[in-house]
């Protein structure tokens, strides 16, 4: 069974940013990640965890096909 409590999505979340070079949409944290809210997580994550990630605005299509203005979400590290 996978675990959707905010501390399991938390930490999905950040691995994923871990692993992505260019960051992660909205979009695919929903689809590939399981997190149904990125944005919250997100704001956990820089609040609470202090975690440095950038936001950026894009206009990208979800899986069946629609198009919607979404954040790209990128973990910045100790040298950006």
């Amino acid at each position: 069974m996978n675990c959707n409590s905010l501390v399991a999505q938390r930490k999905r979340v950040l691995k994923a940013l871990e692993e992505s070079a260019g960051g992660l949409t909205t979009i695919e944290l929903r689809e590939q990640h399981d997190c149904m809210s990125p944005a919250p997580r997100i704001f956990e994550l820089r609040h609470h965890y202090g975690k440095r990630i950038e936001t950026n605005y894009s206009y990208d299509f979800n899986a069946q096909g629609n198009g919607h203005r979404v954040a790209r979400y990128v973990l910045l590290t100790a040298n950006s």
